[in-house]
């Protein structure tokens, strides 16, 4: 997926991004990384995180372990990417994009 694209994306986006999930499914992971749930658009960091939080939601995580892995920005999280057969840490994953930090508000 090219996430050069993601900038200023809706929670509709977002939903279809992650599969065309709920939207109160959405905002349960909004809620786990701790990104505000009054938005109307996200940053391009924000999706990226979004889309993190949803894989690892994906891969068997609890609310409870993604909304830790997030709050102390732990980066020794690793998943295999199937398709390039590549670990992907959360830190390697936000590195990509060009905001140092990632926008986390209530």
């Amino acid at each position: 997926m090219d996430y050069s694209k993601l900038d200023c994306s809706s929670k509709r986006d977002m939903c279809e991004m992650a599969g065309n999930i709920a939207r109160s499914t959405a905002i349960r992971t909004f809620e786990a990384i701790g990104i505000s749930t009054s938005k109307t658009t996200y940053s391009e960091k924000e999706v990226a995180a979004f889309l993190w939080a949803r894989f690892l939601f994906d891969q068997g995580f609890t609310s409870k372990q993604v909304a830790q892995a997030f709050e102390n920005k732990d980066t020794h999280i690793v998943v295999t990417d199937e398709t390039s057969n590549e670990d992907i840490s959360l830190d390697h994953f936000l590195s990509c994009f060009e905001d140092d930090d990632l926008s986390i508000s209530n």
